[in-house]
């Protein structure tokens, strides 16, 4: 196999990673967004006094606090990562 990434994915995978900034002109108390494996993660408000994460259509929380929310990002993205890994028949 000659694995390569498209333009596409050079783009997605030269941002900074792993970075967070406040979303899109949102309210960065309520909204964090930051790239992991190319692909954008959601620190979020719950609008139910909580927090949380948002990764490839998975979600997990809520935490007390967007510094938690944030904390706990590996332990997310990582399984998120396997779940769609283990989707895929060889």
């Amino acid at each position: 196999m000659n694995i390569r990434a498209s333009a596409a994915g050079q783009m997605q995978l030269t941002r900074p990673q792993q970075a967070w900034n406040g979303g899109r002109g949102g309210n960065p108390a309520n909204l964090h967004v930051a790239n992991f494996a190319g692909q954008e993660l959601m620190a979020i408000t719950d609008d139910n006094v909580g927090f949380e994460l948002h990764y490839l259509g998975f979600t997990e929380g809520p935490y007390p606090s967007m510094d938690r929310t944030k904390a706990e990002v590996g332990k997310f993205a990582l399984p998120v990562l396997d779940v769609l890994k283990s989707k895929i028949a060889i």
